[in-house]
């Protein structure tokens, strides 16, 4: 993961927008940076701007939430965070940003943004907040804690660590190497045995508490519960009879009431259908009406009919005299009408021969004025160009365009002239290809000196080559002597520890037998040993010989013997991986410099070839000489060319001018010729017909025609109009007349023949049959009424004989002849009995059916109880590997382990630095670090006792080792370190530095934050954070801008 840029806004003291460009060349090319200035100006200000992005919150303050941001620069109502960064899988956009209500700076907090998109696309991967953090850590295989410990490295912790005790650096180390999972896990671990303890005894408690009935008190039950199922079935029975007989007495109740109340609704229906006899009368009247109905309604409509069309007959012989009157006055109109017409079309043909003449000048006056505007134009344009030339120019002295002509045809001589002068010069080439020539040249006499350049380079570096092969050599002499005494100490070591395992088995031999003294008088002649079977017992009176003091004292000798052997053996190890290192140092820069003059040799090679020159010095310096003499003398021959062609250039600016003098005047002599024509045309035109348009004329003769022929057709349209009015009236007058006439028949005989119907249906008259007529819905309500009930009394009469057979056939069944109350209190007291015993027989089935219950539920906890004997076990064995309630037992043995690898990778970048120290665990204290001092023959001295400068020595090999063991498969390619610089004297700077700048051969930028002056004068590239008034800070170094 490398980062590339990061851009921020309202952070702390850095107000406004930021951002900081670490492609930059700048940064690419040192491949280390620091980051400078004052105390509490913002320098950690940067690592939190990337943290802020990629993790939402910093290792100063945690979580940036909507109720706290202590982040947002004061006086300000937003703030973001976004940093770009690359992976091996793509280039990444990572974007936080807080704002407050209304963007005031007194507004609330509103909740964060978070998002993750693709840098070259722009596409969005994730934007929502729960998320963003995990799709970031699964792109960059790093969370916040490793990426704190991996990328941003802080010296104070690792200082802090080397100067705690023993107690102290627990807390410490598991806070660095990010091992508090392990105390949680063992923590865990204890809490889940005692989980599991506590179920488990709460499964016995349960089955303790477990009650079930003896087989004696279940057998007797079970024959309690059949003989009380046998009683319950006989009364139940005897039950049912009683119900039964008890239903029948109501139904035969019931069935004596429903007659006697159908008896008394036939009675009341009859009364009904006397009181509705008139009604009856009445429907039947109207019945007969309505047989007459039709054609009493065609009289009607007849008799309607004639009055209204003798009504519309007088007012249309009222309306034909008025009609008749404006027919006649629209004719004379017309007749007037027509007059106008024609004299106004007499008129327009009078006109047509002037306009079409007017025409024919307007157009020619038309092309007169667009030919004297063009050519005026032309002549503005030439007038123009000759003032840019020739400012104060009259062409008022040109009297004719002849004398014009004549300057311009001298200026065309000149400038032939002096062509030739120039062709002379430049031998048929031009000035451009004189140029090339000397260019290439120049390109040849580049690669010439370069070429001299690479020789020389070739010779000191084949010096170079020769003096490292004889430094390898040295180095390999030396390396055999260092293997030798690694294998003579090695081999000691083996010796001294056999030595040392023998004399500890011969101690605890010894120890045994004398622990054996008491089971050695339990012995008895021919009887076995109960430890090795034998009967025949040699030391069964005494013991053998035992010296152990003696033992021990050669033990502790021989463990000083291998103490010592092992310090010389690590020591030996030391000079070894020391020499080694040496060795391949050498052998990188050897090949490094075999490659280097391999490519130099074929890159003056294919030079040399390229020139067409020999691989020798005086070669390559002959042709240098020759190519300078021809670049000089091409230089001298383009001097003159590009004077002939400064001169030629004059004569041929003059030329151009003397043209555009010529085509003026004859411009202007054209102009004036043209505005004669026009002022001859415009008065000829002007007699015709003044200023007036000649279509706007014809135009309004037209109009006056068009306006006299619409007005004419407006009054024929009128008078034809009248005249078919008139002529409709009278038609309809004579169609109404002998309409009348005839309907007047027709209803003579229609009254007639009505007449002889009312007397055949016994109506006295007209007025009669009128009184006798219902209306539709009257008759309908009549009808129904008479039909409800007509069919109520057939009903009731069914209804009642039915009920009068049911009776009788329920009399007939005869089922008891006690009565009802009687019947009523023997079903009470037999159901009073049924339900006792069904109650009871329920108790006793409930009481077996709870005990087979917990019979199976005890068979089933029983399971259980098994099953979490095995889980309290599984969880018991694993609490006495890990388990603790602190947690200490897990995590002691994980930042052993943790401990043990870190301290291995700080010791290959210690090595880098100085071949002094190297770092070790303490045998008897774990966590104890210590380090072996080279220069003092392989001491082992406490880190408590290192100077200032060798402690951070020591603390930036743990951490650039923490840095590497964090990443784990993730590269890292950039690291922020943050202070501890202070304390270095000049020569450990320079190491520190030396180490960090080394870390660009792996592809690594190294930050440095630190407040240091030194530091300005030993890292060229820098980001200075200035402070300013009112406690804000401005930044400036390589790729740094301020965003407007």
């Amino acid at each position: 993961m490398r980062i590339l840029a990061v851009r921020f806004k309202n952070l702390n003291s850095l107000a406004g927008e930021w951002e900081v460009d670490f492609s930059d060349p700048a940064y690419t090319s040192d491949g280390i940076f620091a980051i400078t200035g004052p105390t509490g100006a913002g320098k950690t200000t940067l690592l939190d701007a990337l943290c802020l992005a990629l993790y939402r919150q910093t290792p100063r303050l945690g979580d940036i939430t909507v109720t706290s941001n202590e982040i947002m620069t004061r006086q300000t109502g937003e703030c973001f965070a976004e940093v770009k960064f690359c992976t091996q899988n793509g280039t990444y956009l990572a974007h936080w940003s807080q704002r407050r209500a209304r963007k005031q700076p007194d507004g609330k907090l509103q909740p964060a943004k978070h998002e993750i998109s693709d840098a070259e696309s722009g596409k969005i991967i994730d934007s929502k907040f729960s998320t963003v953090d995990k799709r970031i850590e699964e792109i960059t295989g790093m969370d916040f804690g490793r990426f704190t410990q991996s990328m941003l490295l802080a010296q104070g912790g690792f200082a802090a660590f080397l100067r705690a005790n023993a107690d102290a650096r627990a807390p410490i180390l598991e806070k660095i190497t990010g091992t508090a999972i392990y105390s949680a896990i063992s923590i865990s671990v204890h809490e889940r045995r005692q989980q599991e303890e506590q179920t488990l005894k709460l499964l016995t408690a349960e089955q303790d508490g477990m009650r079930l009935l003896s087989p004696e008190t279940e057998a007797e039950l079970s024959t309690e519960a059949a003989r009380l199922t046998d009683q319950l079935n006989a009364e139940a029975a005897t039950a049912d009879a009683l119900r039964e007989q008890l239903q029948w007495q109501k139904r035969c109740l019931q069935l004596e009431q429903q007659r006697a109340r159908l008896e008394q609704d036939l009675l009341s229906w009859q009364q009904q259908d006397t009181a509705f006899s008139v009604e009856r009368d009445q429907l039947a009247d109207a019945m007969r009406a309505l047989e007459l109905a039709a054609p009493h309604a065609t009289l009607l409509t007849m008799r309607k009919d004639q009055q209204q069309e003798q009504q519309t007959l007088t007012q249309d012989q009222a309306t034909l005299p008025t009609l008749t009157e404006k027919r006649n006055a629209q004719q004379a109109q017309v007749e007037q009408l027509n007059k106008i017409r024609a004299e106004t079309e007499s008129e327009l043909e009078r006109a047509r021969p002037t306009l079409k003449k007017v025409h024919v000048l307007d157009s020619r006056l038309h092309e007169a004025r667009q030919s004297l505007q063009t050519q005026q134009r032309l002549l503005d344009d030439r007038v123009s160009t000759l003032h840019q030339h020739k400012p104060r120019l009259d062409l008022s002295i040109y009297n004719n365009h002849q004398q014009a002509q004549d300057d311009y045809q001298r200026a065309v001589d000149a400038t032939t002239q002096a062509q030739l002068q120039l062709d002379n010069i430049a031998q048929g080439s031009k000035a451009a290809q004189w140029r090339d020539q000397r260019d290439a040249l120049g390109e040849q006499i580049s690669s010439t000196e370069k070429l001299q350049q690479r020789m020389t380079e070739h010779a000191q570096q084949t010096q170079q080559l020769q003096q490292l092969s004889a430094d390898l050599e040295n180095a390999n002499t030396e390396l055999e002597h260092r293997n030798a005494d690694l294998k003579h100490a090695e081999e000691l070591l083996l010796a001294h520890r056999s030595t040392l395992n023998a004399l500890q088995n011969q101690r605890a031999l010894q120890q045994r037998i004398v622990n054996l003294e008491t089971m050695r008088s339990e012995l008895e002649a021919g009887s076995p040993c109960p430890l090795c079977g034998a009967s025949d017992h040699p030391f069964a009176d005494h013991a053998p010989d035992t010296d152990i003091n003696s033992l021990t004292q050669n033990i502790r000798t021989q463990e000083q013997q291998t103490n010592t052997s092992e310090q010389h053996r690590n020591a030996a190890q030391v000079a070894q991986a020391q020499c080694t290192t040496t060795i391949d140092n050498l052998n990188r820069q050897y090949k490094k410099l075999e490659q280097t003059l391999q490519a130099l040799m074929q890159e003056i090679t294919d030079t040399c070839r390229q020139l067409t020159l020999n691989n020798s010095v005086d070669a390559v310096a002959e042709r240098q000489h020759v190519l300078q003499q021809r670049k000089q003398e091409i230089t001298r021959t383009l001097q003159e060319i590009d004077d002939l062609e400064a001169a030629l250039k004059r004569t041929q600016q003059h030329q151009h001018l003397a043209k555009l003098i010529a085509e003026a005047v004859i411009l202007r002599d054209e102009c004036q010729n043209l505005q004669q024509k026009l002022d001859a045309l415009h008065n000829e035109r002007h007699e015709l017909l003044q200023d007036k348009d000649p279509d706007q004329e014809e135009t309004r003769m037209q109009a006056q025609i068009n306006t006299a022929q619409a007005t004419l057709t407006s009054a024929q349209q009128q008078w034809q109009q009248h005249q078919n009015q008139l002529e409709q009236l009278q038609h309809q007058i004579r169609t109404q007349e002998s309409s009348l006439e005839s309907r007047a028949q027709k209803l003579k005989q229609a009254e007639q023949t009505f007449i002889s119907s009312l007397q055949q249906h016994a109506f006295a008259n007209e007025d009669v049959f009128v009184a006798a007529q219902l209306t539709e819905p009257e008759r309908r309500a009549l009808t129904r009424k008479a039909d409800a009930l007509q069919q109520k009394g057939i009903e009731l009469r069914a209804a009642l004989a039915q009920s009068r057979q049911e009776l009788e056939q329920e009399q007939l069944r005869a089922l008891t002849d006690q009565s009802m109350d009687e019947i009523q209190q023997s079903w009470q007291a037999q159901e009073t009995t049924v339900s006792t015993l069904r109650e009871t027989l329920g108790a006793l089935r409930q009481r077996l059916q709870d005990n087979a219950e917990a019979r199976k539920q005890q068979q089933t906890l029983a399971g259980d109880i098994d099953r979490q004997k095995s889980e309290v076990e599984r969880w018991r064995r694993l609490h006495a590997l890990i388990g603790s309630n602190d947690g200490k037992k897990f995590r002691n043995f994980a930042q052993g382990l943790t401990f043990e690898l870190m301290i291995q990778h700080a010791n290959l970048q210690l090595q880098k630095m100085t071949d002094r120290y190297l770092l070790q665990r303490d045998q008897d204290q774990p966590l104890d670090l210590n380090v072996i001092d080279n220069y003092q023959a392989g001491e082992v001295r406490s880190t408590k006792n290192l100077s200032g400068g060798e402690s951070f020595i020591v603390s930036l090999a743990l951490a650039l080792g923490l840095s590497r063991m964090a990443s784990h498969n993730v590269r890292v390619d950039s690291l922020f370190l943050d202070e501890g610089f202070g304390t270095l004297d000049e020569e450990a700077l320079d190491t520190a530095l030396e180490t960090l700048g080394s870390l660009q051969q792996e592809g690594k930028l190294i930050g440095v934050i630190s407040h240091v002056a030194a530091l300005k004068e030993r890292i060229a590239t820098q980001i200075n954070v200035s402070p300013l008034a009112g406690g804000r800070s401005t930044i400036s170094g390589p790729g740094c801008r301020n965003i407007q």
